[in-house]
């Protein structure tokens, strides 16, 4: 039971870091000792103190300004190849943007654009 569920969140964290970026997903990983306490707490009749309740709102804050920050302006995407799954909806995807290679890779052709973003798979530029 344990190697399935420890190789599920390895899998679950590599296919999430791959859509929001490394840093934001560690930050998002690293909520799961918050959601342990929360979920145990209940479970061994535990009330937590006003520092840990504090420290819970100051970490949870940390949380939202780092996964929600989004910034825009024209940017420059070079020709990458690299695998992951395609949104239709995504714009970077479109049909004459990317080439489709053997093995469900894809290149994207050289493109400069823009609109807001996270730090993403797509995103990874110096200001």
């Amino acid at each position: 039971m344990g190697s399935i569920g420890y190789g599920l969140s390895i899998t679950l964290w590599i296919s999430g870091a791959r859509l929001v970026g490394a840093a934001r997903g560690q930050v998002i990983f690293a909520l799961a000792p918050f959601i342990g306490a929360l979920a145990a707490w209940p479970l061994v009749g535990e009330q937590p103190t006003t520092r840990i309740a504090i420290a819970f709102g100051i970490s949870l804050a940390g949380v939202v300004v780092v996964t929600t920050a989004k910034h825009g302006h024209e940017h420059m995407h070079g020709g990458i190849e690299h695998v992951h799954p395609i949104q239709a909806d995504d714009i970077h995807h479109r049909a004459d943007l990317i080439e489709v290679l053997d093995g469900g890779g894809h290149r994207h052709l050289s493109f400069s654009h823009d609109h807001e973003h996270l730090p993403d798979i797509h995103h990874r530029h110096t200001h």
